[in-house]
């Protein structure tokens, strides 16, 4: 894989807000090619693939979602306190 400062979208930075299959796998494409994902999820449950089928132990013996991992990878994990981000003017502030 190339250096990060030589993938095409270096300095990009992306605030996910989603769930499950489709717009993960999507963000983590974006994560390969270089831009800063920080995933926005719900501060109590988290996502709802952390618990899917099938699960692997992860380094605190908690089983989580492969699917989960997979799509999640490269990206850094926000919880935000509020019932929905979309309303919180935080959750559009690119400045994270």
């Amino acid at each position: 894989m190339s250096a990060p400062s030589e993938r095409p979208l270096a300095g990009v930075r992306i605030l996910a807000v989603e769930q499950m299959q489709a717009m993960p796998f999507a963000t983590q494409l974006l994560a390969h090619l270089g831009a800063e994902v920080v995933k926005v999820e719900h501060p109590v449950h988290g996502e709802s693939g952390r618990d899917a089928q099938p699960s692997v132990r992860d380094a605190d013996g908690r089983d989580v979602g492969a699917t989960y991992l997979r799509n999640n990878l490269g990206k850094k994990t926000r919880r935000r306190k509020s019932e929905c981000p979309m309303r919180s003017s935080s959750a559009t502030d690119t400045r994270w």
